[in-house]
């Protein structure tokens, strides 16, 4: 039998080893469309884990991300965990009282956003004093860009080794009393709702499978489908924008 510690970027390892060239495919808001595959999206993460340590990030140290569906937001869901980081997903719909407390509160050094966000981040930036740096998942001209960012890094990285019980994920609630309340997800507990995230009554991935996520991942780990998509190696057609004519282009045309 094998023994693996279940940790997510074991996830990755599977996804680019068995479904390297399964396609990734990002309509971004500009109306641009890229495509990359599992392979590149566990190169880029292991950029990503390297460019994180190189501003001095430990395992345990939170990374928010204020964004939409894109892979490079997928990127970020790996290559946080990779180097034993911790990713918090903000929800760009709270009030600012509410972001200024669940990124303070989170203690988040680093901020990665969409430029569509960059009113919240220049409205915010005073009252988040432990946000040490900012990167724009699009262009530079407010912060280092993303691409440029992990394109510093070679790529020659091991991940972070730790425990299963290690969280690699925080997500804060909305509409509840009082401030959001943060809820921490294990590895081991992730790894296995995305293998209960396979089964037919469930989600029913197989590699042949093609899914457009509307549920943004901001929302609940985006209800697990960035983990159980890879653990199967399916296609993933994101969408930065939630226009229903772009979204039914996409449905046509992606399959």
């Amino acid at each position: 039998m094998q023994d693996w510690t279940m940790r997510v970027t074991a996830v990755i390892d599977h996804a680019a080893r068995e479904a390297p060239t399964r396609e990734i495919v990002t309509h971004w808001a500009d109306g641009s469309v890229t495509r990359t595959d599992w392979a590149g999206i566990r190169r880029d993460a292991l950029k990503m884990a390297q460019a994180l340590q190189a501003l001095g990030l430990k395992p345990g140290d939170k990374v928010a991300s204020l964004a939409m569906n894109h892979a490079r937001h997928l990127v970020s869901w790996y290559g946080v965990a990779g180097m034993g980081g911790v990713l918090h997903t903000v929800n760009p719909r709270l009030f600012d009282d509410q972001l200024e407390y669940i990124v303070n509160h989170a203690e988040d050094r680093v901020l990665c956003y969409d430029a569509a966000f960059q009113p919240i981040v220049d409205r915010m930036k005073s009252r988040w004093p432990m946000v040490e740096h900012y990167i724009c998942y699009d262009s530079g001209d407010h912060a280092p860009a993303f691409e440029d960012w992990i394109g510093a890094q070679d790529g020659v990285f091991e991940w972070v080794s730790g425990a299963e019980n290690d969280p690699c994920m925080i997500c804060y609630t909305s509409g509840t009393t009082g401030n959001p309340k943060g809820v921490q997800y294990e590895h081991r507990s992730t790894v296995m709702h995305a293998m209960a995230g396979l089964q037919p009554s469930a989600f029913n991935f197989s590699s042949a499978s093609v899914m457009l996520p509307v549920v943004p991942m901001f929302h609940a780990a985006s209800w697990g489908l960035p983990y159980a998509g890879a653990m199967a190696g399916i296609k993933f057609v994101f969408s930065a924008v939630n226009d229903p004519a772009v979204l039914h282009d996409l449905m046509l045309r992606e399959g």
